[in-house]
């Protein structure tokens, strides 16, 4: 892997510049990272504490004190990386543009993955949110498969190349996939994730054992291994009464309280228990 010559972060973002899609009448590039709370590459994907508890979903605005990041943000090696599938839309961006943090309330994806993190007594300052796809959607839905997944070429990029490069500058040493389409990005980059190639759903994973995996080793990480978890989208999960959360079952526990026990299982695991610190 080339040397790095800035911040990991920088060096991140500078790299993206070539997966740039093909299609820019569906995908374009992100040209500028954003300065408060996003996930990459809209924003740095670090955790920046809201000015305000009450840029915090209303029900999490009582433990503010728990999202709060004291230090300037960098980036946590050896730590967590949450991947979702893609940005979003390119009005999602102007969006977070014009009213930084504002996300953190008004999407499902943020307020319930918040959620999810403080029930698992996970700091956000100790994650990376990035994204599998880079670059943002023109039109359409925000959710679902990215537009960019029709152009194999920009496909092989974000994956052999670009996650690879990301999970080869944190080295995480757990990775939490959010939902169907990043499940399935993520497995192709290793054979240790062969059990996952065969997508069927969360209640097949969860009877076979596989709903997470531990030593993962990846191309330009080997030195690194990593556990990757398999979990349901926050921004479809609905808390509590979502389908697919429903189907989770985990050491005799079933929902959201499997997906918790889970998630507890692999932070002690990985050596991470420390992560509500």
């Amino acid at each position: 892997m080339p040397k790095q010559k800035s911040n990991s972060i920088e060096y991140l973002f500078k790299a993206r510049k070539n997966v740039a899609p093909d299609q820019d009448e569906k995908v374009n590039p992100v040209k500028k990272m954003l300065c408060s709370t996003a996930f990459f590459p809209g924003g740095s994907g670090l955790w920046h504490t809201p000015p305000k508890k009450e840029m915090l979903p209303s029900t999490l605005q009582a433990s503010h004190a728990f999202f709060v990041n004291l230090k300037r943000p960098t980036m946590p090696k050896k730590k967590i990386m949450v991947l979702g599938n893609d940005f979003g839309l390119k009005d999602g961006y102007k969006g977070v543009r014009n009213n930084p943090y504002g996300n953190l309330k008004s999407s499902s994806t943020w307020c319930n993955l918040l959620e999810l993190l403080y029930r698992a007594r996970i700091k956000p300052k100790n994650c990376f949110f990035t994204n599998a796809y880079m670059g943002l959607r023109i039109a359409g839905r925000h959710t679902g498969p990215s537009p960019g997944a029709d152009d194999p070429k920009f496909v092989e990029r974000c994956e052999s190349f670009f996650l690879d490069k990301q999970i080869a500058v944190q080295k995480p040493r757990l990775i939490l996939a959010l939902g169907e389409h990043s499940i399935k990005f993520i497995a192709k980059l290793s054979s240790d994730l062969d059990p996952w190639k065969e997508w069927k759903n969360f209640e097949k994973l969860d009877a076979d054992g596989v709903s997470y995996i531990e030593k993962v080793s990846f191309k330009d990480s080997a030195e690194q291994l990593a556990t990757v978890v398999a979990l349901v989208h926050p921004s479809g999960r609905k808390m509590f009464d979502g389908k697919n959360v429903k189907d989770r079952h985990y050491c005799g526990k079933e929902g959201e309280a499997a997906e918790l026990a889970m998630l507890k299982d692999v932070l002690e695991q990985s050596g991470l228990s420390d992560c509500s610190l």
